[in-house]
């Protein structure tokens, strides 16, 4: 695929060259050799998974600044529902 292009190009070609381009296979699927191929140039299609720092988990949940209020609120009806009842 070439890397040049943009999203205009394709809008502009004939569908046949852009499923060429994209290296489209047929519903029948990829023979073993195609497979072999791709999995060799492109590789798996794998995201590296990484550990969230401890400090982005705390704050992480204070991202918006009306989160600690919506806890305190809360926090406060539950405590006045337990007085009245």
């Amino acid at each position: 695929m070439n890397a040049e292009k943009r999203i205009d190009d394709y809008a502009r070609q004939d569908v046949n060259e852009t499923l060429a381009g994209l290296e489209w296979v047929p519903p029948g699927g990829l023979s073993n050799a195609e497979v072999r191929q791709r999995l060799t140039r492109y590789g798996y299609k794998e995201i590296e998974e990484k550990d969230e720092p401890l400090w982005h988990r705390v704050f992480r949940r204070f991202r918006r600044p009306i989160d600690p209020l919506d806890d305190r609120t809360g926090g406060a009806a539950l405590v006045r529902g337990a007085e009245a009842g």
